[in-house]
């Protein structure tokens, strides 16, 4: 049976990404959900067009890339669903080790690595396996 359940009632998932480190996402509803990928689309077609926007990310595009690697849009997507689901994690640091708070930098960081953004995305939409 389908279960008509609003997904604010749902508790968030609890993802173990490493030992130590957990991040909390939330389910989006399905506006949420298009936002981002609004978003997405609208910084991936920036991209396409030339415009500078990974670099404040702290990602840049390879240098023989020309703006339409075919990653690009889901990773961020990845992103943009990241920061309207992530609500906490813990055991998440920076590079020498110091606990860092969830931002939109941050959370750019975490999704590049393929597993987590895949994880974090399936949480958010809702098929997370525990």
């Amino acid at each position: 049976m389908l279960r008509l359940i609003s997904p604010a009632l749902l508790a968030p998932a609890a993802l173990v990404l490493a030992p130590g480190s957990v991040v909390t996402v939330r389910r989006l509803t399905m506006v949420e959900w298009e936002a981002a990928e609004a978003e997405a689309g609208a910084l991936t077609e920036a991209v396409r067009d030339g415009a500078d926007v990974l670099s404040g990310l702290g990602v840049d595009l390879p240098a023989e890339a020309d703006g339409s690697i075919a990653g690009l849009p889901r990773y961020l997507l990845a992103i943009e669903v990241g920061i309207r689901a992530i609500t906490g994690w813990d055991g998440i640091g920076d590079a020498e080790g110091n606990p860092v708070e969830v931002s939109r930098d941050a959370v750019a960081l975490l999704v590049a690595v393929p597993r987590h953004g895949r994880r974090i995305l399936g949480a958010a939409f809702g098929h997370v396996a525990r």
